[in-house]
């Protein structure tokens, strides 16, 4: 499901400018490529969050989130983060957050996708507990501390 949401706000210099955000939230199909063959592995979650700074009817800039790290001048200038190369005010930025926000709930509205999406969740957290209780021998890379070789644990076989 896509949403979609944009305001306008007015720009120190008196100009109009526009933010267009898009949150895409959907099931798609896990395709695994094996020597030319394709296999449906079956489904899983795709998301994407698209967000547009249009000033005088072009793109300015575009970005996928509100980054906070920004330059010392664009600090002093009054900036507080940016999306792609646009500097912007808290205001906007806070904004721009609610918004996302917003979007972001209503594209997580399918039904399809909340499935697949937590299915995708319980196997992590089973992936994550074999991890968590794998013997620390043999415990990530599959070195193994006990006869110092890469054994996975065939060691104690």
């Amino acid at each position: 499901m896509k949403a979609t949401r944009e305001f306008n706000w007015t720009l120190r210099d008196g100009k109009k400018a526009t933010c267009k955000i898009e949150v895409t939230r959907q099931v798609v199909d896990k395709i695994a490529y094996a020597d030319g063959e394709n296999i449906n592995l079956g489904k899983e979650t795709y998301k994407n969050t698209t967000i547009e700074i249009i000033r005088d009817g072009k793109v300015v800039a575009t970005g996928n989130r509100i980054d906070t790290n920004i330059s010392a001048d664009a600090k002093k200038a009054g900036g507080y983060a940016q999306v792609g190369s646009a500097v912007l005010l808290k205001e906007v930025c806070e904004k721009i957050a609610a918004l996302i926000i917003e979007a972001t709930e209503e594209a997580e509205k399918d039904e399809e996708y909340t499935e697949v999406k937590n299915e995708e969740t319980e196997a992590d957290e089973k992936e994550m507990a074999i991890i968590r209780n794998a013997k620390p021998e043999t415990r990530g890379s599959g070195w193994c501390n006990k006869c110092k070789s890469y054994c996975y644990g065939d060691c104690e076989s």
